[in-house]
């Protein structure tokens, strides 16, 4: 299959003249080459017929001050803790405006019908045309007309909510994502500064077969002027991924801004299992197995940390229900949960990170393999198998994460750092 960002690279779409679509397209263009399982073409035909008369419009809210400088904008990632990393980072500047589609924001179906005859006139047949040039497969440029029609719609939304607005700096949450790439490349041609945040623990493409997680997509897609970057890892992957360092800024995990506390150890012969994303199925199993083993071995019961995108009860057959504990509330806090624990079991889940930020104690399921995100880091207490973690908690029973701290959190003062970045912006 051909690459979508590729074959549209230079060409000039009507009502997108002055966007880099390669750029815009990117995220599209990745997710359609890592997905296993392609839509039929008659499908995909009917859907971008219907598109431009039958659109789901995502709610933003708008919060605006006189005079701001500076544009924080967050797309729909339907996730709590999304909402609340980004709102936290806009909280450190007080001159500013910030426009989100939050995470519990109904999306609105809306019928177009003049409109939709108006954008197929005007627009969709102009851009099938101008893609005829191209060596495009018909199922590109169908996908490719699709979330065009998508894009025009939303951006004639957030475009309208910051019309007759001056800016000197845009924050993305994540600059990747269709409509944020889009609003960053839209900021550039003005001649705008712009920064993309980071929202996981992210890596350099680790070239795993049909797996969006392993293909350093958040660096290869990013268009912004500035990264921020959680910690010195990061910074490492970037660059692995060609984004030139004086792109890279070292800002630190933006969860912990404002933060007055550290973990405290509750004393209750209970540790905690986090896992990863369900695509992490090997290493997800591994956990558990290693749970059930450690837990039986010493007297010892455990909760499991769910990786939002579980439901819940993808385990059941394979936990020992003897020593489980149940699962870890969805949207608790990571201090609240890491308290919760005497020390936790984890793999290549980003909470990784944010447990060392804590002191937490933990102990890291690793094969240094291309689907361990965190391969050569070999500070702190690993293991390679449910058999080798017995070997290293007997051996280290009082763990700390100390020794991770400087490569994986890196910065203490997390709000200062943003601050200082962001009042660049505010009085140059």
């Amino acid at each position: 299959m051909s690459n979508i960002s590729e074959d549209i690279k230079g060409l000039k779409l009507k009502g997108f003249e002055n966007i880099d679509l390669e750029k815009v397209l990117f995220w599209v263009s990745e997710n359609e080459k890592y997905s296993k399982k392609k839509q039929a073409l008659s499908s995909l035909f009917f859907k971008v017929l219907l598109k431009p008369f039958v659109c789901t419009i995502p709610d933003y809210s708008f919060f605006c001050e006189d005079k701001s400088q500076i544009l924080f904008f967050k797309s729909s990632l339907i996730r709590k803790s999304y909402d609340d990393l980004f709102l936290k980072v806009a909280s450190v500047v007080s001159s500013k405006d910030v426009l989100i589609s939050p995470y519990n924001a109904e999306s609105r179906r809306q019928f177009y019908l003049y409109r939709g005859l108006l954008l197929w006139k005007n627009y969709v047949f102009s851009w099938y045309s101008s893609m005829s040039d191209t060596r495009m497969s018909m199922y590109s440029k169908l996908i490719c007309i699709y979330y065009l029609i998508r894009l025009k719609y939303n951006s004639e939304i957030f475009l309208k909510s910051i019309r007759g607005k001056k800016y000197k700096l845009l924050v993305t949450f994540y600059d990747a994502l269709l409509e944020e790439s889009y609003l960053v490349e839209y900021f550039k041609g003005m001649g705008v500064k712009t920064a993309t945040l980071q929202h996981g623990q992210f890596t350099a493409d680790r070239h795993v077969p049909f797996n969006l997680f392993y293909s350093g997509v958040e660096f290869k897609g990013s268009n912004s002027d500035y990264f921020l970057c959680w910690n010195k890892f990061t910074i490492e992957e970037a660059i692995k991924s060609g984004i030139p360092k004086s792109k890279l800024v070292l800002a630190g995990i933006p969860n912990f801004i404002g933060l007055k506390q550290k973990w405290e150890n509750p004393g209750n012969n209970c540790f905690g299992v986090v896992l990863s994303h369900p695509s992490f199925k090997n290493e997800n199993d591994l956990l558990i197995k290693a749970a059930n083993l450690l837990a039986d071995k010493y007297g010892l019961s455990f909760w499991i940390k769910f990786h939002p995108n579980f439901i819940g009860n993808e385990y059941d057959n394979l936990i020992l229900r003897s020593k489980y504990q149940g699962q870890v509330e969805r949207n608790l806090g990571i201090l609240d949960y890491s308290k919760m624990v005497e020390f936790s079991i984890v793999g290549s889940s980003t909470v990784l990170t944010e447990l060392v930020f804590l002191n937490h104690p933990i102990y890291r399921l690793s094969n240094n393999g291309s689907e361990d995100k965190y391969r050569g880091v070999n500070k702190g207490y690993v293991f390679e198998n449910p058999e080798e973690l017995l070997k290293v908690f007997l051996g280290n029973s009082s763990t700390s994460s100390i020794d991770l701290f400087d490569y994986l959190c890196s910065v203490k003062d997390i709000e200062n750092n943003y601050k200082k970045f962001f009042l660049n912006y505010l009085f140059e």
